[in-house]
């Protein structure tokens, strides 16, 4: 019995997170800013973890390049990164780029 085990394990998100830069790149292109993955303290201790922001945090965006149906925590992915916008500064615009779509969504 010589089977081989698959270079990749199936719940590996590889393609994914490649997909994220793209989708940022896109967006960055398509607004005429420059975005970069960006860590913000909370105030509390805490960090939330952006896919792509502008220097000054005008603009905050978290990408979702999911293919297929969702399983399990997936469904709630959506919602807890818009989540995420309520501990920004009001002026900021937070957006979530799809893969699935062409539309871009602004909270």
């Amino acid at each position: 019995m010589n089977e081989e085990l698959p270079a990749v394990h199936p719940s590996d998100s590889h393609t994914q997170r490649g997909a994220e830069v793209l989708i940022i790149a896109a967006l960055g292109e398509r607004l005429d800013v420059a975005l970069t993955k960006t860590s913000i303290p909370t105030g509390n201790g805490g960090r939330v973890e952006l896919d792509g922001a502008t220097e000054d945090l005008s603009i905050l965006v978290e990408a979702y390049a999911h293919q297929g149906a969702l399983r399990g925590g997936q469904h709630k992915k959506l919602a807890t990164d818009a989540l995420k916008r309520s501990g920004f500064d009001g002026d900021s615009r937070y957006l979530i780029p799809s893969s699935r779509s062409a539309a871009v969504w602004s909270a």
